[in-house]
């Protein structure tokens, strides 16, 4: 997985490595003044303010209660230390965003691995995002990271996980029974990617799909219309997976996390509009998305019934 911005940290060993000194500076609101300098109604807007430096981070309304990153990063892990979770090898990677208002956390517990086809290695992962500029809600998620070309796994199938916004407070306790499951989880779907490996997905079945989920972009008047260029390199991308993987479910998934994962590979995607972390983000929640669509579910079938006709008739 590409992350966009050098790393703050990046520890390894065991629980130890859990340390987030690169990541702390504590945070206010406090009042925010117009470019005339003067005060704004504090009822209205507030400003966010790293107490380390005085910076304004972000502004908020009067009932937002911003939350350090730091203080989230703790808390999570006294809860993994609390857990089951083996810790003992472990590689955990931190990255600050627009000057601190958004953090991403990466954990790879390399004990836990899968190994769905022979060299190609699963490793269980622990990512978390929150940010203080309302951009992104708390989330811890539990998914599995592909070794050798480093993407992250982002199906909604592997996920174990919880969104909060800081306003309404974040609920550490149900955060830690997700982690108490996140071992037990990941061995039992194991087999779901095997699955994937023994079943066939055609070329044009790899193209509907897209049209129809990823790529789809509706209109008034054309409810069934697509982005051509989005779906012509993810179906390039199949290709190039099948190469190596043969016509899989296996191989239509990796298209898609490579998406997600790589949003710097021009090769592959062409320009990238915006802040490449932020596409990155937006990325994984649209694969997410389209992997949770019935016309995914429908590839795990026998076709018995008929449903992959029914979802990938071509248009």
């Amino acid at each position: 997985m590409v992350q966009m911005t050098e790393a703050v940290s990046v520890c390894k060993g065991g629980a130890d490595a859990l340390n987030f000194d690169a990541i702390k500076f504590d945070v206010e609101t406090g009042p925010l003044y117009t470019r005339d300098k003067k005060p704004v109604a504090k009822e209205i807007r507030r400003g966010i303010y790293n107490t380390d430096t005085g910076n304004l981070i972000s502004t908020c309304g009067s009932k937002y209660k911003p939350v350090a990153h730091y203080e989230i990063a703790e808390k999570l892990r006294d809860k993994l230390i609390q857990s089951e979770v083996d810790l003992s090898d472990i590689e955990v990677t931190n990255w600050l965003y627009d000057d601190g208002a958004k953090w991403r956390m990466q954990i790879i517990f390399n004990k836990y691995i899968a190994e769905p086809a022979i060299g190609d290695i699963l490793k269980l992962r622990m990512l978390v995002d929150s940010s203080l500029d309302l951009t992104r809600m708390f989330s811890a998620i539990f998914d599995a990271l592909r070794m050798w070309c480093l993407n992250g796994c982002v199906s909604s199938l592997y996920q174990i996980h919880n969104r909060y916004k800081h306003t309404f407070g974040f609920n550490i306790e149900a955060v830690a029974n997700k982690i108490a499951l996140a071992p037990s989880k990941y061995n039992e779907n194991k087999e779901e990617f095997e699955r994937m490996i023994k079943t066939e997905v055609s070329r044009d079945e790899a193209l509907q799909f897209f049209k129809k989920t990823i790529g789809h972009r509706p209109r008034p008047t054309e409810p069934n219309h697509y982005s051509k260029p989005l779906v012509d390199n993810l179906v390039n991308r199949f290709d190039k997976e099948a190469m190596g993987l043969g016509f899989t479910l296996w191989t239509l998934y990796n298209a898609l996390t490579h998406y997600s994962s790589h949003p710097d590979k021009n090769e592959d995607w062409g320009d990238t509009r915006g802040k490449l972390h932020n596409v990155q983000y937006n990325r994984e929640r649209q694969v997410a998305k389209a992997i949770s669509n019935d016309m995914w579910l429908v590839l795990f079938t026998d076709n018995l019934d008929g449903q992959r006709n029914q979802f990938y008739k071509y248009n």
